[in-house]
């Protein structure tokens, strides 16, 4: 499942024998609506897909797609967090307050449904702890998402 369809990834994919399912992402923004229709496209998919197991990358695949495949009763959740940008930095106004509050509150929601969480950065593994967002032992750590080129040459 990804968004934005490219029929020259779709055709790929289908080559190779991948199913592949789009879904509407408004990546970013905070128009509430937008986001709305996000969560309903991942449910929408989720349910026609029925996966055993779903694997959520980036900020707001992680909260949506983690409600989602709850409410879809998937029998196993697990997310990766890449990176928390300014989300858990000091939030600049009032609005950017609220923002940042509400999306804390979102994560967390998020995380308590996940399985298991993935970290590229132990600073960011560590602000869950510190804020209980998930059991530490449920969390992992792996060391970027690359692929090591000098084993696994072109």
């Amino acid at each position: 499942m990804a968004p934005d369809y490219d029929p020259k990834v779709h055709n790929t994919l289908t080559g190779w024998g991948v199913a592949y399912n789009n879904y509407f992402l408004n990546r970013t923004g905070t128009n509430l609506l937008q986001d709305i229709r996000s969560l309903a496209s991942l449910y929408l998919t989720i349910k026609k897909v029925s996966p055993d197991v779903v694997l959520n990358y980036t900020i707001k695949p992680v909260i949506f797609g983690s409600l989602a495949a709850s409410w879809r009763k998937v029998p196993k959740i697990y997310s990766m967090i890449t990176g928390l940008g300014w989300v858990f930095s000091p939030a600049p106004g009032f609005a950017g307050k609220m923002v940042q509050s509400l999306t804390i509150w979102l994560y967390r929601k998020a995380a308590q449904k996940n399985h298991g969480l993935i970290f590229q950065n132990p600073d960011d593994q560590q602000d869950f702890a510190d804020r209980r967002m998930i059991a530490s032992e449920k969390t992992f750590r792996v060391y970027g998402s690359g692929v090591d080129i000098d084993h696994f040459s072109y």
